[in-house]
């Protein structure tokens, strides 16, 4: 695990052991609710740094738009998924980046967007290999606290 999702952990950690303290939660669901959390404060990063890149870049209602889209898309149609916890963030804002751009100062010249393509499909077809290898379940940490997850 990568420095980024060790901190994201122990915070996770350190509110589930409070939550058992004060008996709002029981022991037994201690891993459960250290995903949630884990899940919960990376969903609370992503948001912060697409409303900074939108303030940034002086576009903060349509970044907001397109992300919304954007994860709804990624939900159903799969998407890249990094080693770390931290590149999967920075996978995600880049992204943000390319798009606020885009919007800012209009399109990209056609080889960028060529480049962009290929780079994507080579990341695809990469992350295919891995899910065939390993499966899917290795993905998630605790695989026990999603027991009625879709298989994608």
């Amino acid at each position: 695990m990568d420095i980024w999702g060790e901190k994201v952990e122990k915070i996770a950690d350190a509110i589930t052991e409070w939550m058992i303290e004060k008996h709002i939660i029981c022991r037994e669901d201690k891993k459960i609710y250290i995903t949630g959390i884990c899940q919960f404060i990376s969903i609370i990063l992503d948001f912060l740094g697409i409303v900074l890149i939108g303030i940034v870049f002086d576009e903060l209602v349509r970044i907001i738009f397109f992300s919304i889209l954007f994860m709804y898309l990624q939900r159903y149609a799969g998407s890249y998924h990094a080693k770390t916890r931290i590149g999967c963030y920075c996978g995600s804002m880049d992204i943000v980046i390319v798009n606020s751009v885009c919007f800012r100062y209009g399109t990209f010249p056609i080889v960028i967007l060529m480049g962009l393509l290929i780079i994507s499909v080579i990341l695809q077809l990469e992350q295919r290999k891995r899910d065939t290898k390993r499966g899917k379940e290795e993905n998630l940490r605790y695989p026990e606290a999603f027991p009625f997850q879709r298989n994608r």
